[in-house]
């Protein structure tokens, strides 16, 4: 048989499609994802499981149960109104919650219920809103280094060409319009036509919020262009420094009118402020009917349970509850934060061995790492500067990857690499640290001994010096 029939008759043999056994097979799904997957059901505990995996990797706030819980038990008023089909935008008792939420915590001005809809996620409605703006093999431009999870949102079903705006990391990835424009003329080099930008604001992987100043640059660039934008506010929420530093919605910068004229729209969910991700709930605010009539048809498919709507509302219509909420948990985010540059903070990443003498003469010597953190003020998360730790013997990018395997390998602790984040420059890695205290100071303890004990040479290495 020749070479050319074995592959047909591979082909052949598999039971499914050919667009699916290319989400499968052409790594839309990344390796740290695949790792922490096999290795989440045997996390680590203090006594039961000391050596058990820790993931660095996932954008959740562990920190947080204690203070939802109560909210999560209560079902009273529940009826059967709530058993049949519903609204597949929400239920209007939902929307109106919403509407009330988003007007004093996120966007900060009054939204109409009527122009909000939910779905199963803000990753879904990335897809589905997408599939509305583009037609296949449109440009989407995205500032980067960014969300790993967007390479499967806009690519997999809805068929789009990611454009990367990328920064520059000797200004730690600080925001440039003309990156945008940039990317525009690179698609355009590729036969690719850019008809929508997709910015999460505050930024992941970077955990940084956008100030004013940025955000208008981005809309007037984008109105000037005729591409639509779609911000992702899912961290609104989540800030170590929200008096020096408040977030800014962008629907503060523009009114509903211009954001219907500008092709504006706004994700939002509960997966990060609020640390349900598993509950699945997203909302999309848009002030163009046709996208909302888009979103509403194709909630069949992306439909929020009645069940979960209903403890939503009554969580969002409390309150006292609300303000406790929120105001612990940026303070706890603030502690992890400080947590992180404590242990790793330096203005450079290097490995230094103090020496010291033993009482019978004999010498040893402690490894002092410190890892460069970037500034960041918002997120759950913050992105390191790994690019002195790399092996010199082989190129930046798979050194990025050896280095991300030791970790993982050595102590069952997972990082997200720059790669997978789409990050231009080789050697930079994001660190999410919303967890229990006890937990994030056994990761930094894991990070620290794998940093310093690498098994090749790398610029990080210092020397000597005595204490």
């Amino acid at each position: 048989m020749s070479s050319d029939n074995k592959v047909e008759s591979k082909i052949k043999k598999d039971p499914i499609s050919k667009r699916a056994a290319f989400i499968l097979d052409e790594g839309v799904v990344h390796e740290y994802l695949t790792e922490h997957f096999s290795r989440f059901g045997e996390p680590y505990h203090k006594t039961e499981r000391p050596n058990g995996y820790i993931p660095f990797c996932v954008a959740e706030n562990k920190q947080i149960f204690d203070l939802v819980e109560p909210k999560l038990s209560q079902r009273p008023g529940m009826n059967i109104t709530h058993l049949g089909y519903n609204d597949f935008r929400g239920t209007a008792e939902f929307r109106e919650a919403l509407a009330a939420f988003l007007k004093d915590y996120v966007f900060k001005r009054a939204v109409e219920p009527s122009k909000l809809g939910i779905a199963n996620g803000a990753g879904p409605l990335v897809e589905m809103l997408f599939w509305a703006l583009c037609d296949e093999n449109d440009g989407v431009i995205v500032p980067a280094p960014y969300y790993s999870g967007f390479d499967m949102d806009l690519t997999a079903r809805a068929k789009c060409k990611i454009l990367p705006a990328n920064m520059n990391a000797e200004d730690d990835f600080a925001f440039d319009v003309s990156a945008c424009q940039k990317a525009v003329e690179e698609g355009r080099k590729q036969g690719i036509e850019a008809k929508a930008l997709l910015l999460t604001s505050p930024n992941n992987p970077l955990g940084r919020s956008y100030t004013r100043d940025e955000l208008q640059s981005l809309i007037d660039w984008a109105k000037n262009n005729k591409i639509a934008v779609v911000v992702d506010e899912v961290y609104a929420l989540s800030l170590t420094q929200p008096s020096e530093k408040p977030f800014v919605s962008i629907c503060e910068l523009m009114t509903p009118d211009e954001m219907r004229e500008a092709n504006v729209h706004v994700l939002y969910s509960f997966s990060k402020d609020f640390g349900m991700s598993g509950f699945r709930v997203g909302l999309i605010y848009s002030e163009t009917q046709r996208v909302l009539d888009w979103a509403s048809n194709m909630g069949f498919f992306y439909g929020v349970s009645t069940d979960t709507q209903f403890v939503l509302t009554s969580m969002l219509k409390d309150r006292d509850f609300l303000e406790r909420y929120v105001t612990t948990m940026q303070q706890r985010l603030a502690d992890s934060y400080q947590t992180i540059l404590k242990h790793l903070g330096g203005k450079e990443s290097r490995i230094v061995s103090e020496s010291k003498t033993a009482s019978d003469d004999t010498a040893t010597a402690n490894k002092k790492v410190t890892i460069r953190v970037l500034p960041a003020d918002a997120g759950i998360f913050v992105f390191i500067d790994c690019r002195a730790f790399l092996p010199l013997d082989v190129e930046p990018s798979l050194g990025e990857n050896r280095l991300w395997r030791h970790v993982l390998e050595t102590q069952n602790l997972n990082l997200s690499t720059g790669h997978s984040c789409h990050c231009e420059t080789p050697g930079f890695m994001r660190l999410c640290y919303a967890m229990e205290s006890e937990v994030l100071q056994e990761a930094l303890r894991r990070l620290t001994v794998a940093f310093s004990n690498l098994p090749w040479p790398c610029a990080a290495d210092a020397g000597v010096i005595d204490n």
